[in-house]
């Protein structure tokens, strides 16, 4: 047992006494006290000053400080021993000091209380809090987006808040932008839908969640494309569903690799996702035949097709191509979209269009999982859409990324000439580059990252091992004027990993 610190009632009792004149004396001493045992300041066994003694170091009344010490006492936090005095005792639980003696602070993953599910996440994250620097993927531009026109359309809502929009989403969204977005869809991307089958949601991750809680069981056959979005995989694995990879050719899903017909019935897939229109990361289009194929099998086998039209609004050579779901006849597809990489990621709004069979059930599902909010944030993206500004908007953006895509191409190729190949020029806010000759990409990411150029490794987007070293450079958040700059270092960064 140790003798109270004289020192320690400066340091933890005098700073916080008479600090708030609207809490009691006998609270604040009693308050000091148990901040300063919790926090390990005054451990087991210190012995503290007789209530005499402190009333006098404190300047306040004896009764006072023994109704603190009753409460603390009451509270097991100090102990009185007759004839020895007032001592701290020992409030760690015996299992908390047997964990601390045998795991220090620098405990791993498994040994802190996470469920496997958890460390699956936590071990797969990748890329996702990388949102700056040159070269990001994901990542639209800002500064050209009509930041007054949106304020005037959100302060119809804001300034003179509007009841019915103040409480939870119900029916799957605010009305008129779901009228809205099926309009727009029907005729931007040939989407085949009325506006109870859009479904409001709070980001594609939510859309890819809701899928998963709504069309499949635990331990469900879940097939995704090779090389994907390494979100999807996280997302369904995090469901529990049994994710399995389909590679790609110059058609899309390479279907003929998936022996539907001869495997068994409890191993046919239960979701197959797609990116048809702009496949992420490589930027392939699907096949007519190979989409029409992959409806039939859809049909056939029972299986539904999770259609993500990624990046379509920006197609560079012809007119967007129509979305797989505007050809199915058997209502197996369900289309995904979003608002992120047109406005801006942090308005955390997408949505689904679902087929009519499915629309009142993935409604209530969205309601009771998620309870959806964001009302008026819906009624201005509403109108904004009706009002003519999200189309014109997505012109003048295609006129822009259209540019820095041909810079940056023009970039690649007068800087590494015939080492690099480039896919994925079409369409979307990326290009995929890949080498020809052996590189140590961890080397040159980690020289291009000193230099503030951020490269996403390729081999992120494959669940195997990736066939060919490369990256996935995004030109969405980056200036036309810089893209030369930017791939210097890339390129010095290229000589420095091939030495």
């Amino acid at each position: 047992m140790s003798t109270f610190d004289p020192n320690l009632l400066s340091e933890l009792i005098l700073p916080s006494l008479r600090s708030d004149p609207k809490i009691s004396l006998q609270k604040q001493i009693y308050k000091a006290f148990q901040q300063a045992i919790l926090s390990g300041a005054l451990g087991a066994g210190h012995r503290l000053p007789s209530t005499r003694q402190l009333a006098l170091e404190l300047g306040v009344s004896r009764i006072t400080v023994t109704l603190a010490y009753d409460k603390l006492s009451a509270e097991g936090y100090i102990a009185t021993a007759k004839g020895s005095g007032t001592f701290v005792t020992d409030t760690h639980p015996l299992i908390h000091r047997e964990l601390t003696a045998a795991h220090p602070e620098t405990r791993d993953l498994d040994e802190c209380g996470l469920s496997t599910r958890a460390k699956r996440l936590v071990r797969s994250t990748h890329g996702g809090n990388q949102q700056s620097g040159a070269f990001v993927p994901g990542i639209s531009d800002t500064l050209h987006f009509p930041f007054h026109l949106w304020q005037r359309m959100q302060n119809r809502y804001t300034k003179k808040p509007h009841s019915a929009l103040t409480g939870y989403g119900t029916g799957g969204g605010y009305a008129p932008l779901r009228q809205a977005l099926a309009e727009y869809l029907q005729i931007s991307r040939s989407v085949k839908c009325t506006p109870e089958q859009v479904i409001i949601t709070m980001g594609t991750n939510q859309s890819l969640d809701l899928c998963a809680l709504m069309l499949a069981d635990a331990k469900d056959v879940a097939l995704i494309e090779e090389p994907c979005n390494w979100s999807t995989a996280l997302i369904w694995r995090a469901a529990d569903l049994q994710v399995e990879t389909l590679g790609l050719d110059e058609d899309g899903l390479r279907l003929q690799d998936f022996p539907f017909a001869d495997t068994q019935a409890s191993h046919h897939p239960k979701l197959v996702f797609t990116t048809p229109s702009h496949q992420y990361p490589m930027g392939g289009a699907m096949s007519l035949q190979r989409r029409r194929l992959l409806i039939e099998l859809a049909r056939r086998y029972n299986f539904w097709i999770i259609e993500d039209d990624y990046d379509s609004e920006f197609r560079y050579d012809t007119n967007p191509l129509p979305s797989l779901q505007g050809l199915d006849h058997h209502e197996r597809v369900i289309y995904l979209g979003t608002f992120s990489k047109v406005m801006y990621p942090g308005l955390r709004m997408s949505y689904l269009v679902v087929p009519q069979s499915l629309a009142q059930s993935f409604s209530s599902g969205l309601n009771q999982l998620f309870r959806p909010g964001q009302l008026s944030l819906q009624a201005a993206m509403s109108d904004f859409i009706t009002e003519g500004y999200f189309a014109s908007h997505v012109r003048r953006m295609r006129g822009i990324y259209a540019e820095r895509q041909r810079e940056l191409k023009r970039s690649l190729d007068s800087h590494f000439r015939g080492s690099i190949q480039i896919s994925g020029g079409n369409a979307g806010l990326h290009l995929t580059t890949r080498f020809n000759n052996p590189v140590d990409i961890s080397r040159m990411t980690s020289f291009c990252d000193s230099k503030g150029v951020a490269l996403r490794d390729l081999s992120l987007y494959y669940q195997g091992k990736s066939p060919m070293a490369g990256y996935v450079l995004g030109y969405g958040g980056i200036a036309t004027d810089q893209v030369e700059a930017a791939v210097q270092i890339m390129a010095q960064g290229y000589d420095l990993a091939t030495r």
